[in-house]
């Protein structure tokens, strides 16, 4: 049985006149015929009453044409979904990136403008470090990627990486703390002895360019405490325990204890990167691509 046979059957059905129905589905009387005779024998039910006069549908038939009614529709639905699909109106993406991308204006305004042009699409977010981001994005478990890395991050084979913003780096810190007291930017030798509560190593791309910069400037920093969390971070700072080195969309959050003042070092900026296929194949990504500045 083929979709073919239901709409032959649904315009006879409609039309109770095999003349009308052939014409309206531009084909002779004769093949319609047949096909309904070999539908009838598929199913093994007759489906309509014909004679010479007039033709009518059997109980089979009228049930038979419940379903049938139901059936059309669903390919007409299934039809338009796909349409719909294939044009980047409906469907999902799935987005890696780092936990406080959404912090930085740039990334979240694409998001927002994303959503509001494409309300039928489903975002979904996976959070997680650049390396793992790229992995995820590599084996095809990501569409795309935010990543925040101190250069041009290691790329798949495939694969580009966009620049979205360049965020200046900050010192946070008690406002009661001596290297705060005159509001200036801080070098950062001056934070050689100072205590830094960090980020996992080798896993955050922040702390890693932070020790890299140290290196950069003739010491190893005194990495006091590691957090997982911005909140623990800040928490910490409020106490006394350390200072932190954060990117500027970071320092948005910000306790009454503490202030932020600029770095000074040899590259004293965060690079935030969107990282996509070359050649898309998904009108989604397509889109959202498209909204990157």
């Amino acid at each position: 049985m083929e979709l073919r046979h239901l709409r032959y059957f649904m315009a006879l059905a409609e039309e109770l006149h095999f003349g009308r129905a052939a014409r309206r589905l531009n084909i002779s009387q004769p093949p319609l015929s047949q096909q309904i005779r070999a539908l009838e024998d598929e199913i093994s039910a007759k489906l309509f009453d014909r004679d010479n006069r007039n033709v009518s549908l059997t109980q089979a038939g009228r049930l038979f044409r419940v379903e049938v009614e139901d059936i059309l529709k669903r390919v007409e639905r299934a039809k338009l979904i796909a349409a719909r699909a294939q044009r980047g109106e409906i469907g999902e993406i799935a987005v890696a990136m780092f936990p406080s991308a959404l912090f930085i204006a740039a990334v979240a305004q694409i998001i927002s403008e994303f959503r509001r042009s494409r309300p039928g699409v489903r975002l979904i977010f996976k959070e997680g470090p650049p390396m793992k981001a790229l992995s995820e994005i590599h084996h095809g478990n990501v569409d795309i990627a935010f990543v925040r890395y101190r250069g041009k991050p290691p790329l798949p084979l495939g694969f580009t990486a966009r620049e979205i913003i360049r965020e200046p780096l900050l010192v946070c810190l008690r406002k009661d703390h001596p290297l705060a007291k005159d509001g200036s930017e801080i070098d950062i030798r001056q934070l050689a002895h100072e205590p830094i509560v960090h980020f996992p190593r080798h896993r955050n791309a922040l702390c890693d360019q932070f020790i890299a910069l140290c290196q950069d400037a003739g010491f190893e920093p005194r990495l006091e405490q590691e957090v997982t969390d911005n909140s623990t971070l800040l928490g910490l700072v409020a106490a006394g325990i350390g200072i932190a080195v954060l990117p500027a969309s970071q320092s948005r959050l910000q306790l009454p204890e503490t202030c932020v003042l600029p770095l000074r070092c040899s590259e004293s900026e965060s690079i935030i990167w969107c990282v996509h296929p070359l050649k898309p194949e998904s009108a989604l990504v397509d889109g959202l691509v498209a909204l990157i500045p």
